[in-house]
């Protein structure tokens, strides 16, 4: 029996001392009946000439390049539209995903299943920096994600979704609907971050659960220029926009009790004020919750 076909996708811009590994990874895969979907958005960094000696080498690499730099959200868009296979696993130009990856995660798929994720590991230059947990349990209902997910995490799962494969139909439908809801006046458009969390709600929602493979396979890379690193405070802005803009449209039911949520977040973070040791991560969180609060008041007025 042929094999489905899997797309990988990697959007690109600016990446050519890391993508080659990332390429790389891709290429190794034990399973065989893959493309491999680069494009770049307009990079200035020798990334395109890499990346047509990449495709020279395999023919399994189809590679494509934006006249001019449209943003990263737009440039996954571009990737999902050249996809053709049935499942697609979005691969960001700085990780890498193990050889088995597909080959492991691609059998977990059934009709109740919204998209499959392993374990991951974060890392920088000198050490592991996180190692996850949550994979252990192998079937999750979508109601216990949602939960976690939505309010304070405790299973500590991925918000973006480069430990993840999906169909590819569904990531499409997830990226279109993203981009209309326009509840709270907030351009999901212009960063990847936050944006990338709508891929694993609007897909959850619409399946009974979620299945992992209790193995780590993919591998977060930390480094100065990531999206992960940069403008810290707004990131963390937009995945708590993204969560209140996925409850208002699709679990309204929720809506008090993650207004609840932010407000005893808040309380209880300024009495941890005076404790100096905190003071980088939990007073800049002050910062984004109030930011929050203030969008759901003004939301609830309208």
């Amino acid at each position: 029996m042929e094999l489905e076909l899997v797309s990988i996708l990697i959007p690109v811009y600016n990446r050519v001392s890391l993508v080659g590994e990332t390429i790389e990874s891709a290429i190794n895969q034990t399973y065989k009946n893959i493309e491999i979907i680069i494009v770049d958005n307009c990079s200035t960094d020798g990334t395109w000439d890499l990346l047509k000696y990449y495709a020279e080498q395999d023919r399994r690499i189809r590679i494509f390049k934006n006249n001019e730099n449209i943003g990263p959200v737009r440039n996954w868009k571009r990737c999902l539209d050249k996809a053709k296979g049935k499942y697609s696993k979005i691969l960001w130009s700085d990780d890498t995903i193990d050889k088995n990856f597909i080959e492991k995660t691609i059998t977990k798929f059934d009709d109740n299943t919204a998209f499959v994720m392993t374990g991951f590991l974060l890392f920088d230059s000198e050490a592991i920096v996180k190692r996850s947990f949550f994979q252990v349990n192998t079937v999750i209902d979508k109601n216990i994600y949602f939960n976690n997910i939505l309010f304070d995490n405790k299973q500590q799962f991925p918000v973006s979704p480069g430990n993840a494969i999906f169909r590819t139909i569904d990531l499409m439908t997830a990226y279109t609907e993203s981009t209309e809801i326009k509840e709270l006046k907030y351009d999901f458009l212009k960063s990847g971050a936050g944006t990338d969390l709508f891929f694993f709600l609007l897909t959850a929602q619409k399946y009974n659960n979620i299945r992992c493979h209790n193995e780590i396979l993919s591998f977060y890379r930390m480094h100065t220029n990531s999206i992960s690193e940069t403008n810290r405070l707004e990131i963390l802005y937009s995945y708590e926009i993204c969560k209140i803009s996925f409850i208002l449209n699709y679990k309204p039911e929720l809506l008090s009790i993650k207004k609840s949520d932010i407000l005893l977040k808040s309380i209880n973070l300024k009495h941890l004020r005076n404790l100096t040791d905190l003071i980088d991560t939990k007073y800049s969180l002050i910062y984004i919750l109030k930011k929050v609060w203030k969008k759901l008041q003004l939301n609830s007025q309208s």
